[in-house]
């Protein structure tokens, strides 16, 4: 977080280098001059000054400090030192930045779907009311994305598990289809995925899991009803897979040219991925199950 007035960034190595942990000593330039013994410090901050003011190079700046133990030591300030703490003050600045971007981007998104719930409610065409919910839910699925991002150790990966599974309660609850019945099992290997390629695979999730819950089980259809997600790595390929045992797709359908938006978006995504889909779909069969079964392979060799 951005330093209060009286502080300065001091790196832990730093502080290690007097004996201190870092949450023990204070980010306080009072409290690191007083660990200088006097008369050097008087001198390292003319040659600082100097330098700051164009005077003489900083090469190197000889001082002695006090160490946690009581002893004296000596240390070493160098540009190339002052380089180094300046560039992690940037990342860090830069960090919070980007952690700023990523939460006001997420808000956005969900205002944008708060708006199109509340437009939703006074539609009456079932059809322009089943478009707003499926445009709401693919906002929402973005949204989860940048939420993700924020809460992210490094603010530049996810893990794709966690959010998987986030992703696919958040299809299930907020169509209001609900699920009663199917069994939802969600399986992920450990991978960690950049906002280029999570943004992509959450959308298509989003699309497959919404089609089985609207398509696989018409009324009627008996119980043992399932949906699965798996999303696997395998020798740097990555392979997501989206399946139930329902009723299968049309016989005719051919999802590459599908009038569904939703199967040409996955299309889309997919070639955005650079990657490929097999699309396994059979119907019921006396004493059995059918079921659809998309699998998607991107990734290095894919």
């Amino acid at each position: 977080s951005p330093t209060l007035p009286g502080e300065i960034h001091l790196s832990p190595r730093l502080k290690a280098l007097i004996g201190y942990e870092d949450d023990e000593f204070p980010n306080s330039l009072a409290a690191w001059e007083s660990h200088i013994i006097p008369e050097d410090l008087a001198v390292l901050r003319e040659r600082i000054r100097d330098h700051r003011e164009g005077r003489t190079d900083l090469h190197a700046a000889e001082f002695r400090i006090r160490h946690k133990d009581g002893s004296v030591r000596w240390m070493e300030i160098t540009e190339r030192v002052q380089a180094q703490e300046q560039t992690q003050a940037s990342l860090r600045e830069k960090e919070v930045l980007l952690q700023e971007i990523h939460h006001r981007v997420k808000n956005n998104l969900q205002v944008i779907s708060s708006l199109l719930d509340l437009q939703s409610e006074s539609i009456e065409d079932p059809r322009a009311l089943h478009a707003f919910l499926e445009t709401r839910s693919r906002v929402k699925s973005m949204a989860l994305v940048h939420d993700r991002l924020v809460r992210a150790p490094d603010l530049a990966r996810i893990d794709a598990g966690d959010h998987i599974q986030e992703l696919v309660d958040h299809v299930v609850g907020g169509y209001g289809y609900g699920a009663p019945g199917i069994t939802l099992n969600v399986e992920v290997d450990d991978i960690w995925l950049g906002i280029d390629m999570a943004m992509p695979v959450s959308l298509i999730v989003n699309e497959l899991v919404s089609n089985a819950l609207k398509h696989a089980f018409p009324a009627g259809t008996g119980p043992g009803r399932e949906i699965g997600v798996e999303f696997r790595s395998v020798d740097g390929r990555l392979t997501l897979i989206v399946r139930d045992n329902g009723v299968g797709l049309p016989p005719d359908l051919d999802f590459r040219n599908a009038e569904s938006l939703g199967l040409q978006l996955v299309t889309l995504l997919t070639q955005q991925l650079g990657g490929s889909i097999q699309v396994d779909s059979r119907p019921p069969i006396p004493g059995g199950n059918g079921g659809t079964t998309f699998r998607i392979v991107f990734g290095e060799g894919a």
